[in-house]
């Protein structure tokens, strides 16, 4: 039997209940794989996996200031409400569930292939220069100016994305040759990619966790940011009951911690070799260390 390629594209259907038609998103995937065998008389057989969501989905206009989008706003947390945020307890912690909303662009086309445009309810969202912050409720969102004065962050790249944090919001943040505009505040500095040219779709790094001290964006000022290139690797050795653990560590040129880099089409960097020479220069221990 063969099966149809797999699509990931939403497909919109109507769900009725209570002879009411409610507008849903339903989408779905589905995973062809050969599963490791062992043995002597061991034979191979492919599977086949699917998942299927349905979800409450509307679209809509929606006013940023003076510009007017698309939305379509859809039901993630699946509690047949739209626009809203939900509590979840697991054990003694308790996670938030926001609905999702996706902008239009200017010409009103709908981005699904990135996160372009795509934020949740209750977080901020830039649109056309300006920063907003989306609520919803009984069905409807708005977006509202976000309350603060505006600074600018300039960094040196051609094109870059970065994800700022502070006071349980989460900014996505992109700009180029020009420094973008920010809303004030002090943010921990969570993701950053980097491109080698504007007009690239591709990231020649991703970077996490890639800074400790705070990043102040004042209002009215403009705040610079070396990220990215020169790297900086450090080796550390710790001696524990008389065998010793070889790591590194790497910084960028801000000095700025580096958990993760990622090149072209998402591989790692090569991990590196070390050398562990005596007192005379004569390698007695080489090796390839290994990520994790």
């Amino acid at each position: 039997m063969r099966a149809s390629p797999p699509s990931t594209s939403p497909r919109h259907s109507s769900v009725p209940p209570s002879a009411k038609k409610i507008p849903a998103l339903l989408s779905g995937r589905y995973y062809k794989y050969t599963p490791r065998t062992t043995g002597k008389n061991a034979r191979s057989v492919m599977r086949v996996s699917g998942h299927v969501w349905v979800q409450l989905v509307a679209r809509g206009e929606c006013r940023f200031g003076k510009t007017v989008r698309k939305v379509l706003v859809m039901d993630v947390n699946r509690n047949m409400v739209l626009g809203d945020i939900t509590t979840r307890k697991i054990g003694s912690r308790e996670y938030k569930q926001a609905d999702y909303c996706r902008i239009a662009d200017a010409k009103g086309t709908f981005k699904t292939t990135s996160r372009a445009g795509l934020v949740r309810i209750g977080q901020p969202i830039q649109v056309d220069g300006g920063w907003f912050m989306l609520s919803g409720g009984d069905m409807k969102i708005a977006a509202a100016p976000m309350a603060g004065g505006i600074g600018t962050l300039a960094v040196n790249a051609p094109r870059w994305e970065c994800m700022l944090m502070r006071d349980g919001l989460t900014l996505t943040v992109t700009g180029g040759d020009k420094p973008a505009s920010v809303p004030a505040g002090d943010y921990r500095v969570r993701m950053f990619r980097l491109y080698r040219d504007a007009g690239t779709t591709r990231p020649c790094a991703n970077i996490y966790g890639s800074r400790n001290t705070p990043l102040t964006i004042s209002a009215g000022k403009a705040t610079s940011l070396s990220v990215g290139t020169d790297l900086t690797a450090t080796m550390v050795a710790n001696v524990s009951k008389g065998k010793v653990r070889f790591s590194v560590k790497q910084t960028d040129a801000a000095g700025s911690r580096i958990s993760a880099i990622y090149g072209d089409g998402g591989k790692r960097c090569a991990a590196p070799r070390i050398e562990v020479v005596d007192t005379a220069g004569k390698v007695v221990y080489t090796a390839k260390l290994e990520y994790g």
